[in-house]
């Protein structure tokens, strides 16, 4: 089955024309009929052809519909339009030198959903959030609008990881990485960058959120798309990122074409410590042994997610376990890993951490055309939470070092 070409809103990694500025935002809630399904698949690049399973990298596309309303976003614009994506969004929220933040769409916690993440024995209660975690997202596009990596970092915890969109990003700690953050944004415009959400994902239990967002950040003349996915905790009152991965997305012929001849930047090197439990540690270790061990250790939360390292490789929920299981190849941690366990931000989990994150690289390898095997190394942040006895991998980022073009 050959692959949809882009959306009309949809760029390519790198710079090119921007399209117009979303003039009017509507939010529609649109209960789907119950027997109604639909299933999307966007099947792997391997140099131009479309392949069936397992010999692209990066995640296909798998939605099905759900009982629960779906919110959708329809922009006023005539231009570029996003259609809305089921758990998710599709989105018009824009930022012109100041973030709209209009009508982003939350994944919705349902039964099994947010709130079923075990922590095991209580201890501190935890603090609910008074803010919308869409608030403070808003407020991050507002300061990528306006290039403001301080701006950025004033609600970065001051020993949070990152990853840039540049091979040798990897940063620790607050004046790491807005350092970091200023090299990925360059200088804005005197009016400001326009800021658009194209896709938001959001899942949240107790007082933690795992993000997932694309942006299409436009100078005026030129623009570019940067995935990003963090990890927030409120705490002391307020929303924090304690984790956070920018990467642009490259298409995989692209990608698989420097891999060939070698001129795919290789990934900056990840320190190997994990901070609040040696279980933790251990479980990222098991799950990212092999492709086989990533699917076990996969949750099926509805608000599950993963993005992959091309454009629109997005799946969420019990689909991310199906089709990863469906791949003909083969996925392994190599070096290092920074492990870190929610008891280390969150006073709430010191005796019983029950969520945290996980930053490494891992080797993704496929067989090529010319049936040989190739591999390509991405940088990975997953979040991981306590369901039961052990722990899940609920949401990952792959994305290629860059630049790539």
């Amino acid at each position: 089955m050959q692959p949809r070409g882009p959306s009309a809103g949809s760029t390519a990694p790198g710079w090119t024309p921007a399209p117009a500025r979303t003039t009017t935002t509507l939010i529609l809630l649109r209960p789907k009929a119950e027997e109604t399904r639909s299933r999307r698949r966007v099947y792997f690049m391997l140099g131009g052809i479309a392949v069936g399973l397992g010999a692209g990298v990066g995640v296909m596309v798998s939605s099905t519909a759900s009982k629960a309303p779906v919110a959708e976003i329809a922009s006023g614009s005539s231009s570029s339009p996003t259609p809305a994506t089921p758990k998710g969004s599709a989105g018009a929220m824009t930022s012109s030198g100041s973030a709209a933040g209009q009508g982003s769409a939350v994944i919705a916690s349902q039964s099994g959903s947010a709130g079923s993440a075990s922590a095991g024995s209580g201890s501190v209660a935890d603090v609910a959030p008074n803010v919308p975690i869409r608030s403070f997202l808003a407020a991050q596009r507002d300061s990528i609008a306006k290039a403001d990596a301080r701006g950025l970092v004033e609600h970065v915890a001051p020993t949070a990881f990152a990853f840039g969109t540049n091979a040798d990003d990897v940063a620790e700690g607050r004046v790491a990485i807005e350092a970091m953050l200023a090299r990925n944004l360059a200088d804005a415009p005197p009016d400001g960058f326009t800021v658009t959400s194209k896709f938001q994902s959001i899942g949240e239990a107790r007082n933690h959120a795992w993000v997932a967002e694309e942006l299409e950040v436009s100078d005026g003349s030129s623009s570019r798309r940067i995935a990003i996915t963090q990890l927030c905790a409120f705490v002391g009152g307020a929303w924090t990122t304690v984790a956070l991965h920018w990467g642009e997305p490259v298409p995989d012929a692209l990608a698989e074409r420097r891999a060939i001849l070698g001129t795919l930047p290789r990934p900056g090197t990840v320190q190997n410590k994990a901070d609040g439990g040696s279980d933790l540690d251990q479980a990222v270790r098991v799950a990212f042994a092999s492709r086989t061990a990533f699917v076990d250790a996969r949750s099926e939360r509805d608000d599950a997610f993963n993005f992959g390292s091309g454009p629109n490789e997005r799946s969420s929920g019990a689909a991310v376990k199906r089709l990863f299981a469906r791949l003909r190849s083969e996925l392994k941690l190599v070096g290092g890993a920074r492990v870190v366990a929610g008891s280390t931000w969150d006073p709430a989990q010191a005796t019983a951490p029950w969520i945290g994150f996980a930053a490494f690289n891992a080797d993704y390898t496929y067989k090529s055309r010319a049936a040989t095997d190739l591999t390509q190394t991405f940088r990975v942040l997953a979040i991981l939470i306590r369901e039961g006895e052990g722990w899940a991998v609920v949401q990952t980022q792959f994305s290629n070092a860059g630049p790539v073009n």
